[in-house]
């Protein structure tokens, strides 16, 4: 009998609920896009980025170690940690899962998942302003399912699934302007001034034929799809709604992994360019994969001989780092040395004596530093035991000895070492 992980069983679960709130909407997927113009949705010459990613030559290749349960020190790859308390919100909290979060210009923003609303604090943790949960008219939303910030033109630009929208936000909040779109996505980020990468992911997007079987778009800046890529076979698959976070940044360049494959690609030029291929040897997952499952134990048994990536890697200047799943859904992390090309691999053994390695949010890639979070109900139920051990660092003590039941979040900061 296989053990099944009740973590990945946690990630599936909350997939699985997300795919599920996606399929109580398909019902209405006539009414909702009823009256289509679809030669504002989609281009007339409409790309397709697959037949782009053909290429053999990468800028990095990754051979990934075999010893899944070798432990990896903490104190091998971190120089050091900080802890930054997020500040006191009037009349409000942020609850305990944090589901997107942004640093830009110094500022940290940040959607809470449980209440679909954004926040904005400064590099001291301090509350600047949040967008919040408003209604169904012009400039409001109902949902903030994802958000991002186009550094281009000094926007913050919010989504919103329920009411098919985007908002548009200076970097102060001010409202700018909205858009209406005609397809459902995860998530976005920006390639330019005047593109975008959009993760379809799963989506339902049955009523496009053109997009259905697709999990990646690149769109203008009225929401038209100039190109498609990542196809999969909607009607088989579509159940199955397992993902992480599939783009990440490094300055100004923008980095797509589809779930479950072993394929980086960069964005070059608005197409996919092959960039970091990551070889798990025997335990690669099988081109002809089954997808077709609507419980993530299955798949977890069925496929627990096998190593996958369901979220992008960090391309951070000195260091690449990503995670990874095995043996029916325990994790895995990796850390190479972009200038050695030495790796760290296996499970985490914190010895630093920090909150743990958690999952990493977010990046400051110029900086190699990785950014996490954990909940103050944590933190707290942890005080006792981390004050009286007396191995906690200063930063940690301090942390700690200040932080209640009922206090927002804390983000934990990880400054990676560049000369492993």
């Amino acid at each position: 009998m296989k053990i099944v992980n009740i973590n990945i069983l946690l990630f599936f679960s909350l997939s699985i609920f997300f795919s599920s709130c996606g399929k109580a909407e398909r019902s209405n997927s006539n009414n909702k896009f009823s009256n289509l113009e679809k030669s504002k949705i989609l281009s007339q010459d409409l790309l397709n980025l697959d037949s782009d990613t053909l290429k053999s030559s990468y800028q990095m290749e990754i051979k990934v170690p075999d010893n899944n349960d070798n432990e990896v020190l903490m104190s091998e790859v971190i120089d050091s940690v900080w802890y930054l308390k997020l500040g006191e919100i009037p009349n409000d909290i942020i609850s305990d899962w944090i589901s997107e979060i942004e640093i830009h210009d110094e500022r940290i923003y940040l959607m809470d998942g449980q209440k679909n609303e954004v926040y904005i604090f400064d590099f001291s943790g301090d509350f600047l302003f949040s967008k919040n949960v408003s209604g169904q008219g012009p400039g409001e939303f109902i949902r903030a399912s994802s958000f991002a910030i186009d550094s281009y033109n000094n926007q913050l630009v919010i989504h919103d699934d329920r009411l098919s929208k985007v908002l548009y936000y200076t970097l102060d909040g001010e409202f700018i302007k909205e858009q209406r779109v005609y397809y459902r996505f995860l998530d976005f980020a920006y390639l330019n001034s005047s593109m975008s990468a959009v993760d379809l992911n799963k989506s339902d997007n049955n009523h496009l034929e053109e997009i259905r079987n697709n999990q990646l778009a690149i769109v203008d800046t009225t929401w038209k799809v100039i190109a498609k890529g990542g196809s999969y076979n909607a009607t088989n698959e579509q159940d199955f709604y397992f993902t992480g976070k599939v783009f990440s940044k490094k300055g100004e360049e923008v980095f797509y992994l589809r779930p479950f494959s072993n394929i980086v690609y960069s964005f070059q030029q608005n197409k996919l360019t092959p960039y970091c291929y990551i070889d798990f040897g025997n335990q690669t997952l099988p081109h002809d994969t089954n997808f077709n499952f609507k419980m993530a134990s299955d798949f977890a048994e069925e496929y627990s001989n096998y190593s996958y990536i369901v979220g992008n890697a960090y391309f951070l200047s000195d260091v690449t780092y990503f995670e990874h799943y095995y043996g029916g859904g325990r994790t895995a992390h990796l850390f190479r040395s972009n200038t050695t090309g030495k790796l760290f691999h296996g499970k985490i053994n914190n010895d630093i004596y920090s909150l743990g390695f958690f999952q990493a949010s977010t990046a400051i890639p110029e900086k190699n530093v990785l950014v996490s979070y954990t909940s103050s109900e944590q933190v707290y139920a942890n005080r006792k035991m981390i004050l009286e051990s007396g191995t906690g660092g200063e930063a940690l003590i301090d942390m700690v000895s200040n932080t209640e039941s009922t206090d927002n979040p804390v983000l934990i900061f990880y400054k990676l070492k560049t000369d492993f």
